[in-house]
């Protein structure tokens, strides 16, 4: 059994001796690093190629479902612009939002009460 176990020793060392390339065809360290970076550009373009791809399948894909084909468009009478512009008036909103005054505070003075005493309080 020793023996067939140095026997299996010895056929695997030839083995990995076959396999292992000569001393003169290993290549440089930077032609191997060139090339593991040209793959991996172009692993990453492909990626980008397919996502960009399918971003464009889903926005058809999407637009295909939101479209409603058998939508007939409204019907009725449609609101000419000049029409429109003649029968309309426009005044500022704030105008509308502000308060009347019963007097012109400009020109007349409020009557303020001396004292709250009398009425006991605040005056409200």
């Amino acid at each position: 059994m020793n023996e067939a176990m140095h026997d299996n020793d010895q056929r695997m060392a030839q083995k990995c001796r076959r396999a292992m390339p000569p001393v003169g065809d290993v290549p440089d360290f930077d032609a191997v690093f060139a090339g593991a970076e040209r793959r991996c550009r172009r692993r990453r373009q492909r990626r980008m190629r397919y996502g960009v791809a399918a971003a464009a399948g889903a926005l058809v894909l999407t637009t295909f479902l939101l479209v409603d084909r058998d939508a007939q468009p409204p019907r009725g009478d449609y609101v000419e612009v000049a029409d429109l512009m003649n029968s309309t008036q426009w005044t500022a909103p704030s105008d509308v939002l502000l308060p009347r005054h019963e007097i012109d505070l400009y020109k007349e003075l409020p009557a303020i009460p001396a004292s709250t005493k009398p009425a006991q309080g605040a005056l409200l």
